[in-house]
């Protein structure tokens, strides 16, 4: 595949905190508007990972390569939209409305002096219709439940028209009818606007119906190929993942 359509290219990455190796010759790849789930257990490396890819830590060996540039290089980070796990957790006093919560995802591409044009405005109006906030949009952020939360943080992430959305556990402290809510959210989002997305989750009885590709890491990759590949080998490739047997529980969504 050409190498400008890989949003990001992984080649025998290693990392390690002190003496202790986190990351083990890791190599994949995410093309232009693909959806690629990253599964593993705890302690398996993909926050480190995930630190890595927005810049945060910097390789013991290998190339990170995220929009074509050394990750801990890229500039415009405004073109990497990040929704974190901890966005169900936001300070529940912080008096800001939904609407300024989206608006501040413009200030990486403005910058923080520069007040929002009539052309901005219409993009966070865009945003919050995406999620289905538009209604809420005057709502103080901190007084809604954690699936809205959630939807605020995915908007503020998409308000800067971003390459690349990445999410960390997006669901953790959600109840199971928000959960659903959201995997529909991202589907929809994935097939109507062709948003490359990176979703770093648990759920993988959800993640084989809704993504394209799935990557299982445990310090090394043990698999990276398809969603359809692995729902037909998924039992070989968890067990060898986690190291045990792994039960997966499906719901819809």
């Amino acid at each position: 595949m050409p190498r400008e359509s890989r949003i990001i290219e992984i080649r025998n990455l290693y990392f390690a905190y002190q003496k202790e190796l986190i990351l083990d010759n890791v190599s994949f790849s995410l093309k232009q508007g693909d959806f690629l789930a990253l599964v593993g257990p705890n302690g398996s490396g993909k926050s480190t990972l995930l630190k890595i890819l927005l810049g945060l830590l910097k390789p013991l060996r290998g190339k990170v390569l995220v929009l074509g540039e050394e990750a801990k290089r890229l500039k415009q980070r405004w073109r990497i939209g990040y929704v974190s796990q901890q966005a169900t957790a936001f300070n529940h006093g912080f008096p800001a409305t939904i609407r300024e919560v989206v608006t501040s995802g413009l200030y990486g591409k403005l910058g923080l002096m520069r007040t929002p044009r009539a052309c901005d405005k219409a993009k966070v109006d865009q945003a919050l219709d995406e999620v289905g906030l538009s209604a809420l949009a005057s709502e103080t952020l901190g007084q809604v439940s954690g699936g809205l939360k959630q939807r605020a943080f995915i908007a503020r992430a998409l308000v800067s028209d971003p390459q690349l959305l990445i999410l960390d556990e997006p669901t953790v402290g959600i109840d199971m009818s928000s959960t659903e809510k959201f995997y529909k959210l991202l589907g929809r989002l994935h097939q109507e606007q062709g948003l490359s997305l990176l979703l770093v989750t648990h759920d993988i009885g959800v993640v084989t119906t809704l993504v394209d590709y799935i990557a299982c890491l445990n310090k090394k990759i043990f698999f990276h190929g398809r969603a359809d590949n692995f729902s037909d080998l998924k039992t070989e490739i968890l067990k060898a993942t986690y190291g045990h047997d792994v039960q997966i529980i499906k719901h819809q969504h």
